[in-house]
């Protein structure tokens, strides 16, 4: 009669679902015959391998790992005689960050005196707002981390000074079909509409005598953003003629 022992697999997961997974034990036996077998995990997190043929390095893999898991490593393992071997395995999800970078959506830079910093954008969840996130100087915020998935979104709540709010949603592209490992990050890039505004100026004169004021024809007049200093320090979307 040829020799058989038993494997135990013990499965953890971060997100507490134990049952259901499947593991695969294969290789050579002692005795030559080859072993291939599966086994699936109890509501306990526990799956049986009884009555294998005793051999040393056999492969134990877990298959059919649900996407939201990075896929563990396979490992080595021996059955021996009339004994129970033990081994575990951990089920860590995927997870990101989202690193979003604001521009100007003509220029790619702020204009005139308004800024891409103090923008809030609020990081979404099936439509529930989870946090929220305010632009640096340069336009910019990096998210906290979060599990993938294909429900999260992003929203603009409040504009930058000079700015429109853009209120656009936009889908982040976090599903963790994307991903193959733990720690991910994923980059955006987001645009906002300057606040434009118009000038009237109307010129009159008059000879001092009829205290009649007169409208003037053909007056020229240089308008530009006073923080530039001059018209010709401007450019063309900080000036007029």
């Amino acid at each position: 009669m040829l020799k058989r022992g038993s494997l135990t697999v013990t499965k953890t997961s971060e997100d507490g679902v134990l049952e259901g997974h499947r593991f695969h034990l294969f290789g050579t036996s002692e005795s030559g015959l080859e072993v291939n077998a599966y086994a699936v995990t109890d509501n306990t997190g526990k799956a049986y391998f009884n009555d294998i043929l005793i051999g040393n390095g056999y492969t134990l893999e877990e298959v059919d790992t649900g996407i939201q898991y990075v896929v563990p490593n396979s490992q080595t393992t021996d059955i021996a005689w009339n004994s129970v071997t033990n081994a575990s395995f951990e089920n860590v999800l995927k997870k990101f960050t989202v690193t979003v970078k604001k521009q100007d959506s003509i220029t790619g830079k702020a204009q005139g005196n308004g800024t891409l910093a103090g923008a809030v954008y609020g990081v979404y969840k099936n439509n529930t707002l989870v946090d929220t996130y305010t632009t640096d100087e340069s336009g910019s915020f990096t998210s906290k981390e979060y599990i993938c998935g294909d429900n999260w979104t992003l929203r603009e709540l409040t504009s930058s000074e000079g700015y429109l709010v853009n209120e656009t949603v936009y889908h982040i592209g976090a599903e963790a079909g994307n991903f193959t490992v733990e720690h991910n990050a994923v980059s955006m890039g987001v645009t906002e509409d300057v606040i434009l505004g118009q000038i009237a100026i109307i010129k009159h004169n008059d000879n001092g005598d009829t205290q009649i004021e007169t409208p003037e024809v053909g007056a020229e007049f240089e308008i530009y953003l006073k923080s530039k200093g001059s018209y010709a320090a401007a450019n063309d979307r900080e000036r007029d003629l």
